[in-house]
């Protein structure tokens, strides 16, 4: 079954209850209403690591604790990116920045058949050119 993969800003933003659109709010409440698959990819565990030790966000306790308590709050499963979304990233369809994660979540996406949950540009533009399933979160 097809799912919601969260993208690292989505989880932090659900995570400090901050920063989700209207239209963002609506969609989480309705995957978790309807019992889709909430998923955070590991690549999302190791970005939030690098994000607290470079000091750019600070959460309420380190990044371990903070994350197993949004995965249970939201009932989100980890997802492992296959080693064929690894190799997919790397010779992505169309245009989209470097960014080894967001190319990682793209081609994750792509083979699972989820809906990216996002709030970066670039991803975005890449599901509007018909890429990816994506929602503004």
């Amino acid at each position: 079954m097809s799912g919601l993969l969260l993208d690292t800003c989505a989880v932090l933003w659900i995570g400090q209850g901050q920063g989700l659109s209207d239209a963002g709010k609506k969609r989480f409440a309705a995957a978790l209403q309807l019992g889709e698959p909430i998923l955070v990819s590991t690549m999302s565990a190791w970005e939030v690591g690098l994000l607290v030790s470079k000091g750019r966000i600070s959460l309420t306790s380190d990044a371990w604790s903070w994350l197993n308590r949004f995965m249970e709050m939201t009932s989100a499963e980890w997802m492992n990116p296959s080693p064929q979304a690894m190799i997919q990233a790397s010779v992505l369809p169309g245009t989209l920045h470097r960014d080894p994660v967001d190319r990682i979540l793209a081609a994750s996406a792509r083979e699972g058949g989820h809906v990216l949950f996002t709030g970066d540009q670039a991803l975005l533009d890449y599901g509007a050119a018909g890429h990816v399933r994506v929602h503004r979160c």
